[in-house]
């Protein structure tokens, strides 16, 4: 899987996230995608204010990182989210001892040709 990820904006309180991966005929499996210590500043996690993505050809699931990471989401076709209303979608499992704040991406069903770009829009929490 051929991968990018970079970040459009890094601020105190926002930053957002561009990332695209193109299948080789392989599957990324829980892949750290926001790591909250690498923002700048670092934060202890974040919450997400707005998706935007395309998935072709398989099915991308979203999780918040702990020992067991917690699948939050899946994403197949073209389409946006706007959590804004409900002030974000934030980590409920944050309080798990084992939770890093950080979110990490898998991939299912990709074959050769299969891609994604996702948009991440999120609020900094300290």
């Amino acid at each position: 899987m051929q991968t990018t990820s970079q970040i459009l904006y890094d601020g105190v309180g926002n930053v957002t996230m561009q990332f695209t991966g193109l299948s080789e005929g392989d599957n990324e499996a829980l892949a750290l995608k926001v790591d909250v210590s690498e923002l700048q500043p670092p934060c202890r996690s974040v919450k997400i204010m707005c998706i935007e993505y395309e998935v072709v050809g398989g099915l991308l699931e979203l999780f918040w990182d702990a020992l067991d990471p917690v699948k939050f989401l899946e994403l197949a076709s073209v389409g946006s989210f706007n959590y804004e209303r409900e002030n974000g979608m934030v980590n409920k499992f944050m309080s798990n001892p084992d939770a890093t704040g950080d979110i990490k991406f898998s991939t299912q069903g990709f074959d050769i040709g299969s891609s994604y770009s996702i948009k991440l829009v999120m609020k900094k929490k300290y």
